[in-house]
């Protein structure tokens, strides 16, 4: 493995890739849950047809079997560079570059890390059993005015993606607690209301090996439950000035502080606009870090991927 400084398509090196989309779950110790098919078709289209696919000229994605020296004249790059990735691209035959150590893998990656930015009303981080269950019995903020569920606490672990590894906590029950007990093996529980989302927002980046941050362009997308359902370019002047602001200032303290972490590499900021209990509209930013590739990240940095 060797170190490289900048994007690996803006060499025109053509590139084996491995979307090991359950990398979370090999950072926390897990088992992984298994890769939607469709996920990976939908990222392994072409890079040039604005979909949201990785693929540039030459490139090719990492198919189960991952033969050995299949793939010698490429270079290996993996949707988050864990180190059962880099084995699986390496025994493929590719070249792969020096990737963050992986306590900084995690470390980026962890809800807890950028928890302190910009925090919604009550929510907070919890180490132990009794501090969560005082967290999720005060009473959540209210929801919307015309929302259709009871105002409650959304309890996520310290590392998921996909909508996987959260819990919708209306009081302190058996089921909070049983789900609790696991998720407090693992590390830290992030808590938060549950609010009612307007408009979803992302702006991802690359942090270089000298710790300079270049970002992308706004993306809308729209997600249920946490799990990703599509994104488009956010035309100029459609998202209010003030928040494109905010959101920018946001990706720019994170990659900064990605940086200072010690990690290199692409990362996504989300952002969403709300509805509070009385009706007005207020911004969230950022509502989640992903320190690795994204759906969304082709979409708006593709001179980034």
């Amino acid at each position: 493995m060797r170190a490289h400084d900048e994007p690996l398509g803006a060499r025109g090196v053509s590139r084996l890739w491995l979307f090991n989309l359950d990398a979370e779950d090999e950072l926390a110790g897990r088992p992984a849950f298994g890769i939607p098919a469709e996920a990976v078709e939908r990222l392994a289209r072409p890079l040039a047809d604005g979909t949201g696919g990785f693929l540039a000229a030459g490139d090719v994605a990492l198919d189960g079997a991952g033969q050995p020296g299949a793939s010698s004249a490429l270079r290996g790059v993996a949707w988050c560079p864990t180190p059962a990735a880099v084995r699986r691209l390496e025994r493929a035959g590719a070249a792969v570059d020096a990737p963050p150590d992986l306590d900084v893998l995690r470390r980026a990656n962890a809800r807890e890390t950028f928890a302190h930015l910009d925090p919604l009303s009550g929510a907070g981080v919890v180490r132990d059993m009794d501090e969560l269950r005082r967290a999720v019995s005060v009473a959540p903020p209210k929801r919307a005015p015309d929302a259709r569920r009871a105002s409650a606490w959304l309890l996520r672990r310290s590392l998921g993606a996909a909508g996987r590894g959260r819990l919708v906590a209306e009081r302190w029950d058996g089921r909070v607690e049983g789900w609790a007990a696991s998720a407090l093996a693992e590390g830290a529980v992030h808590v938060a209301p549950l609010v009612d989302v307007a408009d979803e927002l992302a702006l991802h980046g690359r942090v270089a090996l000298d710790g300079e941050v270049a970002l992308g362009r706004p993306v809308r997308h729209r997600a249920q439950g946490g799990t990703f359902r599509s994104a488009a370019l956010a035309p100029p002047g459609s998202i209010d000035p003030e928040r494109a602001e905010r959101l920018l200032s946001a990706a720019s303290e994170v990659g900064a502080a990605l940086a200072e972490l010690g990690y290199h590499g692409p990362f996504g900021v989300d952002a969403f606009e709300w509805t509070d209990g009385r009706g007005a509209r207020r911004f969230h930013a950022p509502s989640e870090v992903n320190a690795r590739y994204t759906m969304s990240f082709a979409i708006g940095a593709p001179e980034l991927v």
